[in-house]
């Protein structure tokens, strides 16, 4: 902060470990402490720790493409969620035919672009059951 105000903004921080805090905080972010930034709602830089984990995983990944896709697939948790939605559906031996999606819109979509219905005939549907809102 520049200007008028900080003398007033320098002797607040210094006597406020909130602020010291944040100070941390924002030290985690590679910003240009040139300007105020108010664009995070389009694009936000990442803190330090996802920096290191980003280039961690591009590195692996560089090195070994296969391996690396192998690898992070046996860590995946969607292999015992799809196996349960397979006991579910009564058809644990088709448990990889399963996909898993971001949202019943997401889901929705995947099935009408994938599925084809013959001239007259209705196309599948399917019942929703909301969650009643709170008074």
């Amino acid at each position: 902060m520049r200007g008028r105000h900080s003398c007033v903004w320098s002797s607040y921080t210094q006597s406020s470990p909130e602020i010291a805090l944040w100070r941390e905080v924002r030290d985690a972010f590679p910003l240009d402490r040139e300007y105020t930034h108010f664009a995070g709602f389009l694009l936000a830089s990442h803190p330090l720790p996802v920096d290191v984990e980003i280039d961690r995983h591009r590195q692996a990944l560089d090195a070994n493409p296969a391996m690396y896709l192998r690898h992070m697939r046996e860590l995946s948790a969607d292999d015992p969620m799809r196996r349960s939605a397979a006991d579910f559906l009564r058809v644990p031996e088709q448990a990889e035919q399963i996909a898993l999606t971001d949202s019943t819109a997401m889901g929705l979509g995947l099935v009408y672009s994938g599925v084809t219905h013959l001239p007259g005939r209705r196309p599948p549907s399917v019942h929703m059951e909301t969650c009643p809102q709170a008074p």
